[in-house]
Protein backbone atom coordinates (compact mmCIF):
# COMPACT_ATOMS: atom_id res chain seq x y z
CA UNK A 1 0.00 0.00 0.00
CA UNK A 2 3.15 2.12 0.48
CA UNK A 3 3.99 2.07 -2.98
CA UNK A 4 0.44 2.71 -4.04
CA UNK A 5 0.86 5.81 -1.81
CA UNK A 6 4.75 6.97 -3.82
CA UNK A 7 2.60 6.30 -7.13
CA UNK A 8 -0.40 8.68 -5.79
CA UNK A 9 1.85 11.59 -4.91
CA UNK A 10 4.12 10.90 -7.84
CA UNK A 11 1.20 11.48 -10.04
CA UNK A 12 -0.38 14.67 -8.67
CA UNK A 13 3.22 16.18 -7.90
CA UNK A 14 2.77 16.55 -4.30
CA UNK A 15 6.06 16.31 -3.03
CA UNK A 16 9.85 17.99 -3.67
CA UNK A 17 12.77 16.43 -1.66
CA UNK A 18 13.35 17.86 1.52
CA UNK A 19 10.13 19.56 2.50
CA UNK A 20 8.71 20.04 5.69
CA UNK A 21 5.19 18.65 6.23
CA UNK A 22 2.67 18.97 8.79
CA UNK A 23 0.35 15.83 9.20
CA UNK A 24 -3.21 17.21 10.40
CA UNK A 25 -3.43 13.89 12.40
CA UNK A 26 -6.77 13.65 14.22
CA UNK A 27 -6.32 10.50 16.22
CA UNK A 28 -8.95 8.23 13.95
CA UNK A 29 -8.02 5.18 12.06
CA UNK A 30 -7.18 7.32 8.71
CA UNK A 31 -4.81 10.02 10.01
CA UNK A 32 -2.71 7.31 12.35
CA UNK A 33 -2.21 5.26 9.14
CA UNK A 34 -1.53 8.50 7.36
CA UNK A 35 1.18 9.02 10.39
CA UNK A 36 2.80 6.10 10.03
CA UNK A 37 2.96 5.85 6.05
CA UNK A 38 4.90 8.88 5.96
CA UNK A 39 7.22 7.76 9.08
CA UNK A 40 7.84 5.16 7.22
CA UNK A 41 8.53 7.37 3.90
CA UNK A 42 10.36 10.44 5.27
CA UNK A 43 13.59 9.23 4.51
CA UNK A 44 13.21 8.18 1.18
CA UNK A 45 11.93 11.89 0.36
CA UNK A 46 14.28 13.76 2.98
CA UNK A 47 10.94 14.96 4.69
CA UNK A 48 10.91 17.04 8.15
CA UNK A 49 7.74 15.88 9.41
CA UNK A 50 5.49 18.27 12.66
CA UNK A 51 1.81 16.57 13.71
CA UNK A 52 -1.00 19.35 14.20
CA UNK A 53 -3.67 18.57 16.04
CA UNK A 54 -6.86 20.31 17.00
CA UNK A 55 -9.41 19.08 20.08
CA UNK A 56 -12.79 19.99 19.27
CA UNK A 57 -13.40 19.46 22.56
CA UNK A 58 -16.88 18.31 22.11
CA UNK A 59 -16.89 14.66 23.47
CA UNK A 60 -15.50 13.83 27.26
CA UNK A 61 -13.27 11.15 24.99
CA UNK A 62 -11.51 14.12 23.02
CA UNK A 63 -8.42 14.07 25.65
CA UNK A 64 -8.22 10.09 24.81
CA UNK A 65 -6.85 11.71 20.79
CA UNK A 66 -5.10 14.13 22.39
CA UNK A 67 -3.23 12.18 25.02
CA UNK A 68 -2.33 9.18 21.81
CA UNK A 69 -1.11 11.23 19.48
CA UNK A 70 1.38 13.02 22.01
CA UNK A 71 2.61 9.33 22.58
CA UNK A 72 3.09 8.01 19.16
CA UNK A 73 4.88 11.56 18.45
CA UNK A 74 7.20 11.53 21.84
CA UNK A 75 7.92 7.97 20.49
CA UNK A 76 8.54 9.06 16.62
CA UNK A 77 10.47 12.22 18.02
CA UNK A 78 8.15 14.27 15.71
CA UNK A 79 7.21 17.74 17.08
CA UNK A 80 3.99 18.27 18.06
CA UNK A 81 1.56 20.94 17.68
CA UNK A 82 -1.87 21.04 19.79
CA UNK A 83 -5.01 23.81 19.53
CA UNK A 84 -8.06 23.00 21.33
CA UNK A 85 -11.47 25.01 19.29
CA UNK A 86 -12.46 27.49 21.23
CA UNK A 87 -16.34 27.61 22.21
CA UNK A 88 -18.47 29.02 19.32
CA UNK A 89 -20.44 32.74 19.41
CA UNK A 90 -21.74 32.75 15.95
CA UNK A 91 -24.92 30.97 14.40
CA UNK A 92 -22.56 29.78 11.52
CA UNK A 93 -22.47 25.88 10.50
CA UNK A 94 -20.53 24.57 13.44
CA UNK A 95 -18.41 21.89 10.70
CA UNK A 96 -18.00 25.07 8.50
CA UNK A 97 -16.69 26.51 11.89
CA UNK A 98 -14.32 23.87 12.97
CA UNK A 99 -12.83 23.44 9.35
CA UNK A 100 -11.84 27.21 9.18
CA UNK A 101 -10.16 26.92 12.78
CA UNK A 102 -8.49 23.57 12.08
CA UNK A 103 -6.89 25.53 8.68
CA UNK A 104 -5.92 28.44 9.85
CA UNK A 105 -4.29 26.44 12.95
CA UNK A 106 -2.26 24.69 10.20
CA UNK A 107 -1.11 27.90 8.28
CA UNK A 108 0.29 29.17 11.42
CA UNK A 109 1.52 25.90 12.01
CA UNK A 110 3.24 25.51 9.09
CA UNK A 111 4.72 29.24 9.08
CA UNK A 112 6.06 28.49 12.71
CA UNK A 113 7.97 25.36 10.93
CA UNK A 114 8.41 27.06 7.16
CA UNK A 115 6.70 24.53 6.81
CA UNK A 116 5.49 24.10 2.70
CA UNK A 117 2.74 21.26 2.33
CA UNK A 118 -0.07 20.38 4.83
CA UNK A 119 -1.20 16.62 4.51
CA UNK A 120 -4.57 15.35 5.26
CA UNK A 121 -6.04 11.78 5.57
CA UNK A 122 -8.77 11.88 3.19
CA UNK A 123 -9.17 8.81 0.66
CA UNK A 124 -11.00 7.53 -1.95
CA UNK A 125 -14.27 6.61 0.02
CA UNK A 126 -13.97 10.37 1.24
CA UNK A 127 -14.03 11.68 -2.44
CA UNK A 128 -17.00 9.29 -3.24
CA UNK A 129 -19.21 11.22 -0.58
CA UNK A 130 -18.38 14.38 -1.42
CA UNK A 131 -19.37 14.17 -5.11
CA UNK A 132 -22.63 12.55 -4.12
CA UNK A 133 -23.00 15.27 -1.30
CA UNK A 134 -22.09 18.02 -4.09
CA UNK A 135 -24.92 16.08 -6.79
CA UNK A 136 -27.53 16.42 -3.84
CA UNK A 137 -26.95 20.39 -3.33
CA UNK A 138 -25.70 21.34 -7.16
CA UNK A 139 -25.19 20.37 -10.58
CA UNK A 140 -21.96 22.15 -11.43
CA UNK A 141 -18.75 20.44 -12.88
CA UNK A 142 -16.90 22.09 -10.14
CA UNK A 143 -18.79 21.19 -7.08
CA UNK A 144 -19.12 17.50 -8.56
CA UNK A 145 -14.46 17.35 -8.52
CA UNK A 146 -15.29 16.36 -4.75
CA UNK A 147 -11.99 16.46 -3.09
CA UNK A 148 -8.65 17.02 -5.06
CA UNK A 149 -5.73 15.09 -4.35
CA UNK A 150 -3.66 18.49 -4.44
CA UNK A 151 -4.95 22.17 -3.75
CA UNK A 152 -3.97 25.37 -2.34
CA UNK A 153 -4.52 27.16 0.80
CA UNK A 154 -2.72 30.66 0.43
CA UNK A 155 0.73 29.86 0.09
CA UNK A 156 0.29 26.59 0.91
CA UNK A 157 0.09 22.89 -0.45
CA UNK A 158 -2.86 20.72 0.22
CA UNK A 159 -2.41 17.09 -0.52
CA UNK A 160 -4.39 13.93 -0.17
CA UNK A 161 -2.01 10.99 -0.32
CA UNK A 162 -4.73 8.54 0.30
CA UNK A 163 -6.98 10.32 -1.85
CA UNK A 164 -6.67 6.62 -4.41
CA UNK A 165 -6.95 4.53 -1.09
CA UNK A 166 -10.43 2.83 -0.28
CA UNK A 167 -11.62 2.66 3.30
CA UNK A 168 -11.06 -1.41 3.26
CA UNK A 169 -7.62 -0.98 2.22
CA UNK A 170 -7.03 1.50 5.21
CA UNK A 171 -8.31 -0.96 7.58
CA UNK A 172 -6.08 -3.29 6.55
CA UNK A 173 -3.78 -1.63 6.83
CA UNK A 174 -4.00 -0.52 10.25
CA UNK A 175 -4.96 -4.23 11.25
CA UNK A 176 -1.83 -5.60 9.51
CA UNK A 177 0.74 -3.00 11.39
CA UNK A 178 -1.52 -3.02 14.53
CA UNK A 179 -1.74 1.01 14.71
CA UNK A 180 -3.23 2.35 17.51
CA UNK A 181 -6.37 5.04 16.30
CA UNK A 182 -9.41 5.92 18.76
CA UNK A 183 -13.33 6.18 17.01
CA UNK A 184 -15.53 9.15 17.05
CA UNK A 185 -18.97 8.18 18.05
CA UNK A 186 -20.29 10.79 15.69
CA UNK A 187 -19.09 8.96 12.78
CA UNK A 188 -22.21 6.51 12.90
CA UNK A 189 -24.84 9.04 14.00
CA UNK A 190 -27.17 9.15 11.53
CA UNK A 191 -27.79 13.36 12.10
CA UNK A 192 -25.26 14.55 9.31
CA UNK A 193 -26.02 13.73 5.55
CA UNK A 194 -22.43 12.65 5.16
CA UNK A 195 -22.88 9.34 7.75
CA UNK A 196 -26.01 8.55 5.97
CA UNK A 197 -24.44 8.81 2.72
CA UNK A 198 -21.47 6.65 4.16
CA UNK A 199 -23.67 4.17 5.90
CA UNK A 200 -26.72 3.75 3.27
CA UNK A 201 -25.44 5.21 0.01
CA UNK A 202 -22.15 4.07 -0.50
CA UNK A 203 -22.30 0.50 0.20
CA UNK A 204 -25.23 -0.11 -1.88
CA UNK A 205 -23.44 1.45 -5.19
CA UNK A 206 -21.06 -0.56 -4.20
CA UNK A 207 -22.90 -3.84 -4.42
CA UNK A 208 -24.06 -2.14 -8.03
CA UNK A 209 -20.81 -1.17 -9.38
CA UNK A 210 -17.55 -2.46 -7.07
CA UNK A 211 -15.89 0.20 -9.47
CA UNK A 212 -17.40 3.23 -8.15
CA UNK A 213 -15.03 5.04 -6.57
CA UNK A 214 -12.35 4.09 -8.92
CA UNK A 215 -14.45 5.93 -11.60
CA UNK A 216 -15.78 8.75 -9.20
CA UNK A 217 -12.14 9.29 -9.31
CA UNK A 218 -11.33 9.20 -12.38
CA UNK A 219 -14.52 11.41 -13.27
CA UNK A 220 -13.07 14.25 -11.14
CA UNK A 221 -9.42 14.13 -12.52
CA UNK A 222 -11.17 14.50 -15.77
CA UNK A 223 -13.24 17.14 -15.20
CA UNK A 224 -10.49 19.23 -13.25
CA UNK A 225 -8.44 18.77 -16.67
CA UNK A 226 -11.38 19.90 -18.77
CA UNK A 227 -11.32 23.46 -16.40
CA UNK A 228 -8.31 23.43 -16.52
CA UNK A 229 -8.56 24.08 -20.43
CA UNK A 230 -11.54 26.13 -19.94
CA UNK A 231 -9.95 28.56 -17.37
CA UNK A 232 -6.81 29.01 -19.77
CA UNK A 233 -9.46 30.16 -22.86
CA UNK A 234 -11.01 32.44 -20.40
CA UNK A 235 -8.24 33.92 -19.25
CA UNK A 236 -7.00 34.26 -22.81
CA UNK A 237 -10.20 36.36 -23.39
CA UNK A 238 -9.71 38.53 -20.70
CA UNK A 239 -6.66 39.53 -21.72
CA UNK A 240 -7.62 40.14 -25.13
CA UNK A 241 -10.47 42.15 -24.26
CA UNK A 242 -8.15 43.85 -21.49
CA UNK A 243 -10.60 42.61 -18.60
CA UNK A 244 -8.45 42.82 -15.32
CA UNK A 245 -9.74 40.30 -13.26
CA UNK A 246 -8.99 42.55 -9.79
CA UNK A 247 -11.52 44.81 -11.42
CA UNK A 248 -14.34 42.71 -10.04
CA UNK A 249 -14.16 42.34 -6.33
CA UNK A 250 -17.35 41.68 -4.65
CA UNK A 251 -16.39 44.31 -1.95
CA UNK A 252 -15.16 47.34 -3.66
CA UNK A 253 -18.07 50.16 -3.39
CA UNK A 254 -18.29 50.76 -6.94
CA UNK A 255 -17.46 49.36 -10.23
CA UNK A 256 -18.75 50.06 -13.75
CA UNK A 257 -17.69 47.65 -16.16
CA UNK A 258 -18.82 47.75 -20.20
CA UNK A 259 -18.07 44.99 -22.96
CA UNK A 260 -19.56 43.95 -26.12
CA UNK A 261 -23.08 42.45 -26.09
CA UNK A 262 -21.92 41.40 -29.56
CA UNK A 263 -18.45 39.75 -28.48
CA UNK A 264 -20.43 37.77 -25.44
CA UNK A 265 -23.07 36.42 -27.36
CA UNK A 266 -20.52 35.34 -30.16
CA UNK A 267 -18.91 33.21 -27.16
CA UNK A 268 -20.37 29.42 -26.35
CA UNK A 269 -22.38 29.31 -23.71
CA UNK A 270 -20.01 27.26 -21.97
CA UNK A 271 -17.43 29.83 -22.00
CA UNK A 272 -19.88 32.93 -21.36
CA UNK A 273 -21.22 31.11 -18.14
CA UNK A 274 -17.06 30.22 -16.84
CA UNK A 275 -16.36 34.22 -17.96
CA UNK A 276 -18.90 35.35 -15.84
CA UNK A 277 -18.22 32.71 -13.59
CA UNK A 278 -14.15 34.13 -13.06
CA UNK A 279 -15.42 37.65 -13.15
CA UNK A 280 -17.73 36.99 -9.90
CA UNK A 281 -17.25 33.45 -8.27
CA UNK A 282 -19.57 33.58 -5.79
CA UNK A 283 -22.40 34.06 -7.95
CA UNK A 284 -25.02 31.25 -7.99
CA UNK A 285 -25.68 29.20 -10.61
CA UNK A 286 -28.80 30.40 -11.06
CA UNK A 287 -27.76 33.62 -11.57
CA UNK A 288 -25.35 32.99 -13.95
CA UNK A 289 -27.90 31.15 -15.99
CA UNK A 290 -30.62 33.80 -15.85
CA UNK A 291 -27.46 36.05 -17.02
CA UNK A 292 -27.01 34.02 -20.02
CA UNK A 293 -30.32 33.91 -20.88
CA UNK A 294 -31.18 37.61 -21.07
CA UNK A 295 -28.34 37.81 -23.44
CA UNK A 296 -29.76 35.46 -26.10
CA UNK A 297 -32.98 37.15 -25.74
CA UNK A 298 -33.23 39.92 -28.56
CA UNK A 299 -34.60 42.83 -26.41
CA UNK A 300 -32.80 46.20 -27.03
CA UNK A 301 -32.40 46.73 -23.46
CA UNK A 302 -33.12 45.10 -19.85
CA UNK A 303 -31.58 45.42 -16.23
CA UNK A 304 -31.41 42.57 -14.28
CA UNK A 305 -30.76 41.98 -10.64
CA UNK A 306 -27.55 38.82 -10.26
CA UNK A 307 -27.15 39.21 -6.35
CA UNK A 308 -24.05 40.62 -4.54
CA UNK A 309 -25.41 43.75 -4.96
CA UNK A 310 -24.91 43.75 -9.10
CA UNK A 311 -26.53 45.12 -11.40
CA UNK A 312 -26.60 43.37 -14.86
CA UNK A 313 -27.88 45.37 -18.05
CA UNK A 314 -27.76 45.96 -21.81
CA UNK A 315 -28.47 48.58 -23.87
CA UNK A 316 -28.08 47.76 -27.40
CA UNK A 317 -24.43 46.41 -28.38
CA UNK A 318 -23.25 47.73 -24.34
CA UNK A 319 -23.42 44.84 -21.32
CA UNK A 320 -23.26 46.73 -18.06
CA UNK A 321 -22.17 45.93 -14.62
CA UNK A 322 -22.20 47.95 -11.86
CA UNK A 323 -23.01 48.23 -8.34
CA UNK A 324 -26.58 49.15 -7.10
CA UNK A 325 -25.51 52.21 -5.67
CA UNK A 326 -24.71 53.81 -9.48
CA UNK A 327 -28.24 53.33 -10.06
CA UNK A 328 -30.92 56.47 -9.32
CA UNK A 329 -34.38 56.53 -8.47
CA UNK A 330 -35.99 60.17 -9.25
CA UNK A 331 -36.45 60.80 -5.58
CA UNK A 332 -32.52 60.50 -4.98
CA UNK A 333 -31.82 62.92 -8.05
CA UNK A 334 -34.08 66.45 -7.71
CA UNK A 335 -32.08 69.69 -6.81
CA UNK A 336 -32.76 73.63 -6.83
CA UNK A 337 -30.28 74.83 -8.91
CA UNK A 338 -29.66 78.48 -6.93
CA UNK A 339 -27.47 81.36 -8.54
CA UNK A 340 -23.78 81.07 -8.53
CA UNK A 341 -23.85 77.37 -6.54
CA UNK A 342 -22.02 74.54 -7.65
CA UNK A 343 -24.13 71.10 -7.18
CA UNK A 344 -22.64 67.68 -7.92
CA UNK A 345 -25.21 65.17 -9.81
CA UNK A 346 -25.22 61.49 -9.57
CA UNK A 347 -23.05 60.64 -12.34
CA UNK A 348 -19.96 62.69 -11.05
CA UNK A 349 -20.55 66.17 -13.50
CA UNK A 350 -20.96 69.37 -11.68
CA UNK A 351 -23.89 71.79 -12.81
CA UNK A 352 -23.90 75.50 -12.03
CA UNK A 353 -26.54 78.45 -12.96
CA UNK A 354 -24.83 81.90 -12.90
CA UNK A 355 -25.49 85.35 -14.57
CA UNK A 356 -24.34 86.45 -18.16
CA UNK A 357 -21.96 88.41 -17.05
CA UNK A 358 -19.93 85.62 -14.95
CA UNK A 359 -17.29 84.24 -16.45
CA UNK A 360 -18.00 81.05 -18.02
CA UNK A 361 -15.98 77.74 -17.48
CA UNK A 362 -13.56 77.01 -19.93
CA UNK A 363 -12.97 73.03 -18.79
CA UNK A 364 -13.24 70.48 -21.47
CA UNK A 365 -16.49 68.84 -21.93
CA UNK A 366 -18.70 71.74 -20.57
CA UNK A 367 -22.65 71.31 -22.24
CA UNK A 368 -24.31 74.78 -21.98
CA UNK A 369 -26.97 77.33 -23.01
CA UNK A 370 -28.22 80.86 -22.49
CA UNK A 371 -31.33 80.81 -20.72
CA UNK A 372 -34.33 83.79 -21.32
CA UNK A 373 -35.35 84.90 -18.00
CA UNK A 374 -38.77 86.32 -19.26
CA UNK A 375 -39.48 82.59 -20.53
CA UNK A 376 -38.65 80.89 -17.21
CA UNK A 377 -41.07 80.56 -13.66
CA UNK A 378 -38.01 80.32 -11.01
CA UNK A 379 -36.85 78.50 -9.62
CA UNK A 380 -34.88 76.06 -11.98
CA UNK A 381 -34.33 72.73 -10.34
CA UNK A 382 -32.55 69.22 -12.45
CA UNK A 383 -33.91 65.94 -11.41
CA UNK A 384 -33.67 62.70 -12.79
CA UNK A 385 -36.04 60.96 -15.66
CA UNK A 386 -39.55 60.33 -14.97
CA UNK A 387 -42.08 57.97 -16.94
CA UNK A 388 -44.01 60.30 -19.08
CA UNK A 389 -41.34 63.19 -19.36
CA UNK A 390 -41.68 65.46 -22.68
CA UNK A 391 -39.58 68.29 -23.50
CA UNK A 392 -41.43 71.12 -25.88
CA UNK A 393 -39.49 71.95 -28.97
CA UNK A 394 -39.13 75.34 -30.41
CA UNK A 395 -40.45 76.75 -33.11
CA UNK A 396 -43.81 75.05 -31.97
CA UNK A 397 -43.15 71.69 -33.51
CA UNK A 398 -44.83 69.75 -30.56
CA UNK A 399 -43.38 67.84 -27.62
CA UNK A 400 -41.17 64.79 -27.65
CA UNK A 401 -40.99 61.97 -25.23
CA UNK A 402 -38.09 61.87 -23.60
CA UNK A 403 -37.79 58.17 -23.33
CA UNK A 404 -38.36 57.67 -26.81
CA UNK A 405 -35.60 60.37 -27.49
CA UNK A 406 -33.27 58.42 -25.44
CA UNK A 407 -34.10 55.27 -27.08
CA UNK A 408 -33.96 57.09 -30.81
CA UNK A 409 -29.87 58.94 -29.54
CA UNK A 410 -28.82 55.11 -28.12
CA UNK A 411 -28.35 56.11 -24.55
CA UNK A 412 -27.45 53.01 -22.35
CA UNK A 413 -30.35 52.03 -20.15
CA UNK A 414 -27.68 52.48 -17.13
CA UNK A 415 -27.05 56.28 -17.92
CA UNK A 416 -30.61 56.72 -18.23
CA UNK A 417 -31.82 57.36 -14.36
CA UNK A 418 -28.85 59.58 -14.08
CA UNK A 419 -29.37 61.86 -16.82
CA UNK A 420 -29.94 65.56 -16.07
CA UNK A 421 -33.01 66.98 -16.74
CA UNK A 422 -33.69 70.19 -15.88
CA UNK A 423 -36.95 72.24 -15.65
CA UNK A 424 -38.53 75.36 -14.02
CA UNK A 425 -40.92 75.75 -11.50
CA UNK A 426 -44.11 75.53 -13.52
CA UNK A 427 -43.05 71.80 -14.71
CA UNK A 428 -42.08 72.30 -18.24
CA UNK A 429 -38.71 71.03 -19.36
CA UNK A 430 -36.53 73.18 -20.74
CA UNK A 431 -32.77 71.24 -21.37
CA UNK A 432 -31.87 67.93 -21.70
CA UNK A 433 -28.01 68.15 -21.61
CA UNK A 434 -26.49 66.96 -24.78
CA UNK A 435 -30.19 65.47 -26.07
CA UNK A 436 -32.86 68.89 -26.36
CA UNK A 437 -32.98 72.46 -25.85
CA UNK A 438 -36.76 74.15 -26.01
CA UNK A 439 -37.78 77.42 -27.07
CA UNK A 440 -36.67 79.02 -23.28
CA UNK A 441 -33.20 77.97 -24.24
CA UNK A 442 -30.80 80.75 -26.47
CA UNK A 443 -27.76 81.02 -28.63
CA UNK A 444 -27.30 84.26 -27.40
CA UNK A 445 -28.79 86.35 -24.47
CA UNK A 446 -31.56 88.78 -24.97
CA UNK A 447 -30.61 90.84 -22.06
CA UNK A 448 -28.59 91.34 -19.22
CA UNK A 449 -31.53 89.03 -17.12
CA UNK A 450 -30.63 86.72 -18.67
CA UNK A 451 -29.17 82.84 -17.42
CA UNK A 452 -26.24 80.86 -18.42
CA UNK A 453 -26.05 77.51 -16.82
CA UNK A 454 -23.65 74.56 -17.90
CA UNK A 455 -22.55 71.65 -17.02
CA UNK A 456 -18.99 69.94 -16.66
CA UNK A 457 -16.86 67.24 -15.51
Amino acid sequence: MQDLVKMTIKKYEMLCQGETIVLAISGGIDSMVLLHIFNNLKDSFGLRLVIAHVDHAKRAESKLDRQLIQRVAKTLSIPFELATLPPQTTGENFHHYAHNFRYDFFETVAKKYQATTIATAHHANDHLETVIGSMLKSGNSSAIQGILPKSQLNNLNVIRPLINLQKSDIINYADKYQISYLEDASNNSQIYTRNRIRKNIIPTLLNESPTIIENARKLSDDLKEDEGYFDYVVQNIMNEWKIPINSFDLKAETFDIKLSVENLVNLHFSIRKRLFKKMFPSLSARSLDLLNEKLQKDEPSWKLDIGEGILASKSYDVFGLERHSLSYNEEDFDFILELDKEIRLPDGRKMKLMRTNIKKNEFNGTQNTYLCYNMLCMPIRVRGRIDGDKIALKNDLGHYRVKKLMIDKKIPIYQRASWPIVEDACGKIIWIPGLKTSSVCLNEPNSSEDLWLEIYE
